[in-house]
Parts: C-alpha cells; sequence; structure tokens
C-alpha cells in the first residue's frame, strides 16, 4: 500500500460542538496509515467549509 493516499472519516455525538472523540480516534489511526506506507495529507484550515466541519484539527 505504500505511496497510496488513506483516509479516516469519523463522526461524534458530541453535546453542542463537541467532538464525542473524534479527534482522538482520527490521532490513533495516523500510526497504522503511517505503517501501512499511507499518504497522509491534512487539509490546511483555509480549505473551502473547513470552520462548518466542526473538528479544529485533523489527520
Amino acid at each position: 500500500m505504500n505511496g497510496k493516499v488513506g483516509a479516516v472519516f469519523v463522526t461524534g455525538g458530541g453535546f453542542g460542538n463537541a467532538g464525542g472523540g473524534c479527534e482522538i480516534a482520527m490521532l490513533s489511526m495516523m500510526s497504522n496509515l503511517a505503517e501501512l506506507g499511507l499518504l497522509l495529507v491534512p487539509l490546511p484550515k483555509n480549505t473551502t467549509g473547513y470552520p462548518k466541519g466542526g473538528l479544529h484539527w485533523g489527520p
């Protein structure tokens, strides 16, 4: 799987804008993706619609 792009999609049931553990789930998957040789490409904060995503950081 070396050189392929990997993705992680999570959803949380947090109260209000709380991620409900989404951030930790995504961070814990980073080591798995890296171990398999997948490319890690985070989105920059100036991506269209980024603020509406509900997460302030992610892989």
